[in-house]
């Protein structure tokens, strides 16, 4: 009886080891995909102050573009969940309020928003951004005062979306490399300038 249960969660923990390192892959959105709950852009009728503007789509990445995707521009993965990372912004540090970065002089942060248009519900709780700079992995800054508490809570209903902020203390604010993966069984993605 013990054989078989070990053997049943050896098994288990293989499929799990074999979804995370496969991932699931996607491709560069033509288009920024937006959940039918998104703010009105600047654009439509209703204003709406919005802190990042709307980017305007841009080419795919090509091969020789090391298949990274530009800041602001959308990627999705085969299921239909995309994501978006808008270029960095300075980083306000905020007194007492946040945590994380301080070995760095400089900080920065993103908006990342995630359309989910998969047909089911997406929980935006496994997802996992990381920053390098210059040759240095940033820290991630915590700041919840200020709305930089790291993933959403709410899951995603199908064909709506998330947004939030997260930031960093980056060595060169000028040269960042920006990784996401909205979820464990998904490949992370890379955007840079």
């Amino acid at each position: 009886m013990k054989r078989s249960i070990f053997i049943m969660l050896a098994a288990g923990a293989a499929t799990v080891g074999l979804t995370a390192c496969g991932g699931m892959s996607g491709e560069t959105a033509s288009t920024q995909p937006t959940g039918t709950n998104a703010l009105p852009t600047a654009t439509s009728s209703a204003t709406v102050a919005d802190e990042t503007p709307t980017p305007t789509p841009t080419e795919e990445p090509t091969a020789e573009e090391d298949a990274t995707i530009k800041f602001g521009k959308a990627f999705t993965w085969e299921n239909g969940v995309s994501t978006t990372v808008s270029a960095p912004k300075t980083y306000p540090r905020s007194g007492d309020s946040g945590m994380g970065g301080e070995k760095f002089k400089y900080a920065v942060q993103f908006t990342v928003t995630i359309v989910n248009k998969s047909g089911k519900t997406f929980d935006p709780s496994g997802t996992n951004a990381s920053v390098q700079s210059g040759d240095v992995d940033g820290d991630e800054i915590f700041d919840s005062a200020n709305g930089f508490s790291g993933s959403p809570d709410t899951k995603v209903l199908n064909g709506r979306q998330a947004k939030f902020k997260v930031a960093f203390g980056v060595a060169n604010p000028k040269d960042i490399v920006f990784e996401f993966a909205p979820g464990f069984e998904y490949s992370s993605q890379i955007w840079t300038k």
